[in-house]
């Protein structure tokens, strides 16, 4: 299934040593996500505000891999590991930053993710837009 929300990027894992995070494999300059419902973990808010509406997120293992693209881009979809339990401001409504926006889409989405800075740029995120628009397959 298709998720559509908005993922920002977080910088509050170690980058060497003892990996950080709920699932103790975070670092902020690999790779990773948040996501909001991690096994083992209590399921945050994004695990119900969602789109498609109706619908809730599934449970995923730390390390899981989950396709995400950038919808404000050219770009396919890139897989990433889940490394963290986010985010850290879910269900929070953003503006959507491009103008993917037509009279079938919306024009606000929730925060579905976190990402570290490498997942981010990446994704073709840029640092001080703060969120992308993105859509994820688990």
């Amino acid at each position: 299934m298709n998720w559509y929300g908005t993922a920002t990027f977080f910088d509050s894992c170690p980058q060497s040593g003892k990996g950080g995070g709920a699932c103790g494999i975070c670092f902020s300059n690999e790779a990773g996500i948040a996501y909001p419902y991690v096994t083992g973990h209590l399921p945050d808010c994004a695990k119900s505000c969602t789109v498609p509406h109706g619908f809730e997120l599934p449970e995923l293992a730390c390390g899981a891999y989950v396709s995400i693209q950038n919808l404000c881009s050219t770009g396919g979809y890139i897989e990433f590991p889940i490394v963290d339990h986010g985010p850290g401001a879910a269900c929070t409504l953003d503006m959507l930053p491009c103008d993917w926006n037509s009279d079938k889409n919306p024009q606000a989405g929730y925060r579905l993710l976190d990402l570290t800075p490498v997942t981010f740029q990446d994704l073709g995120g840029k640092v001080g837009a703060g969120y992308i628009w993105t859509t994820f397959q688990t």
